[in-house]
């Protein structure tokens, strides 16, 4: 374990919480990890227990119109992220062979840079954007749409809010920010895709894209996962190690979901012979989309 490893891990574990920039600790909810962590825990508790308690007698609430809004909203202020890299940012930060590596610790007697407090704030705004969305969920629940609440839904959201809490608290490097970028991408057409689904007229074309969207979900976290891996060898720590295997297990979960909702189809009943087969499917197969069997 090199020395940046140890000192991360340090960090993280020590009770005093003090961060890389001592401005940060001064935003809200970043001086200690508590708050964060009472906001997930409830979480956790009302979409798993409180919330279903509730709705079990209950019809599902309508929130048609709150959703269009929500969705709305996600597409304007991923654009406002992606419009401020542009103009502040220059896109400098999309390296691959090229180091940039995390700026030294910064005390209240130190000359601040405005480029790194403009990143600081937007990775703080992009940290409470993701942090919205935890209210999907909550929208799921309300909705009885109990099937949606899954480990992959509540661990993607749950990890990146996370990642962007120590990235913004004992990091702030640079490179770290096409992350956010290309998230906010690739949010702007998935939030786009929910408004315009909402309208039933269009359903016929959105059906058909539904797909794609988790493609394109599935490509953003490889081209993110190199973009660590890059970061990784640029600087060996303990937090980009943990960069690195998050992302890892999101395609892992990305993937698997992929599989099963769009690969693998319900069981449906084919006509059999006398022996129980039908061109060499066994009674009652599972066959994709293709017509292939599938063991899903």
């Amino acid at each position: 374990m090199n020395s940046t490893t140890a000192m991360d891990l340090s960090n993280i574990l020590s009770l005093d919480w003090k961060g890389k920039y001592f401005y940060v600790d001064l935003f809200p909810l970043m001086g200690s990890p508590y708050p964060m962590l009472l906001i997930f825990i409830s979480y956790l508790i009302f979409v798993l227990f409180i919330g279903p308690m509730w709705m079990k007698n209950r019809p599902p609430y309508n929130l048609l119109e709150v959703l269009r809004l929500y969705n709305a909203f996600q597409v304007c202020a991923c654009t406002f992220i992606v419009v401020r890299a542009h103009l502040v940012h220059h896109y400098s930060f999309f390296t691959f062979s090229k180091c940039v590596l995390s700026p030294k610790p910064v005390g209240p007697n130190d000359v601040l840079s405005v480029t790194q407090i403009a990143f600081h704030i937007d990775t703080y705004l992009f940290m409470h954007l993701r942090l919205l969305e935890l209210i999907e969920t909550i929208f799921f629940v309300l909705r009885k749409k109990f099937n949606q609440v899954s480990a992959l839904h509540m661990y993607h959201h749950i990890s990146t809010i996370t990642l962007c809490w120590i990235f913004l608290k004992y990091r702030g490097g640079r490179m770290e920010i096409f992350i956010a970028v290309l998230n906010s991408y690739v949010h702007i057409i998935m939030y786009a895709y929910y408004f315009v689904s909402s309208f039933k007229r269009y359903r016929i074309i959105t059906d058909k894209i539904k797909p794609f969207i988790t493609i394109m979900q599935i490509v953003q976290l490889n081209f993110i996962l190199v973009q660590c891996v890059a970061i990784l060898l640029c600087e060996e720590s303990f937090i980009n190690y943990i960069l690195v295997g998050n992302f890892v297990i999101n395609i892992v979960l990305f993937t698997h979901f992929f599989v099963k909702a769009y690969m693998c189809k319900r069981k449906i009943r084919v006509p059999v012979d006398s022996n129980g087969n039908i061109e060499g499917f066994k009674k009652n197969a599972i066959l994709n989309v293709h017509g292939i069997k599938s063991e899903c």
